[in-house]
């Protein structure tokens, strides 16, 4: 008899981040996986987007 575990894929999620240079708070746009663009202001802002589409994935 065989036994095999198998171990949860290890996926990774591309996203394209475009910063303004010198911007105070962090300000730019982030681009998801299906090219949804997105701007934020702030870490936190960031974050949240991160954070979203992680969880959409």
């Amino acid at each position: 008899m065989l036994a095999m575990s198998i171990e949860p894929e290890n996926r990774t999620l591309r996203v394209e981040l475009d910063l303004v240079v010198g911007a105070e708070p962090i300000r730019g746009r982030i681009r998801d996986h299906v090219g949804v663009e997105t701007a934020f202001s702030g870490w936190l802002e960031l974050m949240q987007i991160v954070d979203r589409v992680r969880s959409t994935r």
